[in-house]
């Protein structure tokens, strides 16, 4: 038996600087997980960040998408 349960998720915050105004981050993640068979989730989730202050050569904003399979044991 399949359920028919579809779990969607979110994490954000932001992460200022109390010396400086200017630096600040922020991430936002978002996720989605559907069942496929009983024990068996797929999930989908992506990732954006930003960091106003960066080391050289290195981005100020990310974005990261990933997917794969959630295994459950009742």
């Amino acid at each position: 038996m399949v359920t028919d349960r579809v779990i969607i998720s979110h994490e954000s915050y932001i992460q200022p600087s109390f010396q400086e105004r200017n630096n600040f981050r922020w991430r936002a993640d978002i996720g989605l997980e559907m069942p496929v068979w009983k024990f068996l989730n797929f999930r989908i989730n992506y990732l954006q960040s930003y960091e106003s202050i960066v080391i050289e050569n290195d981005q100020q904003q990310d974005k990261i998408l990933t997917f794969g399979f959630t295994l459950k044991s009742f």
